[in-house]
């Protein structure tokens, strides 16, 4: 019979080994939210049109950050996605540690609400002109512009692989959220098998 190794904190509570990783991975991201230093000023009384592209983790604690620390609503987000997925917690879902809706929620949710959004994608950027082109809402002027756009991967770039055959088979990927979903099931098969050979490795 199995025993859970549980680590006990200074209050006496035991936590579990799922707990533990979870509380750390969520703790990541809303320390940067909630933590905040006050070296400076309090309230910022500069003026400036803010905008951020990227409405991840980086681009929306940006914006609570700022918003919070500046005291006024000229930021903008441009983030066409909807659902925003905590991407650090695909590995986690892969690991079994999280399930698929604890790292999914609605996009409108997080922005702070004095953050203005833009459900949309940007095609261009004029640095020069102090503005950038998006693809259904024309030209955005900024004061100060912040590039969090997250990265895409190109799973096609890796010989023998496709966006759409990845995971049909023994070759998996934990870092999109589908990826993540199906390398988790596999992972849950281990027990099964009497022998073989894992390998894991970086495609970048």
């Amino acid at each position: 019979m199995g025993v859970e190794k549980k680590r006990v904190n200074q209050t006496g509570q035991s936590w579990s080994r799922r707990k533990f990783f979870k509380i750390g991975a969520i703790g990541l991201v809303g320390a940067i939210v909630a933590e905040r230093t006050y070296d400076y000023v309090s309230e910022s009384k500069a003026k400036a049109k803010i905008v951020i592209v990227g409405g991840g983790a980086a681009g929306i604690t940006m914006a609570a950050y700022l918003s919070d620390m500046l005291r006024y609503d000229d930021i903008t987000i441009i983030e066409p996605n909807e659902t925003h997925y905590y991407q650090p917690g695909f590995t986690l879902i892969a690991a079994d540690v999280f399930t698929p809706e604890e790292v999914a929620r609605p996009t409108k949710t997080l922005i702070p609400s004095q953050v203005k959004w833009i459900k949309d994608s940007v095609s261009e950027l004029n640095p020069d002109n102090n503005s950038l082109l998006t693809a259904h809402n024309g030209k955005v002027s900024y004061d100060y512009l912040v590039l969090v756009p997250g990265c895409q991967m190109d799973f096609n770039l890796v010989e023998g692989i496709t966006r759409e055959t990845l995971g049909e088979g023994n070759v998996h990927c934990m870092y999109d959220y589908k990826g993540a979903r199906i390398c988790r099931d596999a992972i849950r098969k281990l027990p099964d098998m009497k022998e073989g050979r894992l390998i894991f490795t970086n495609t970048y």
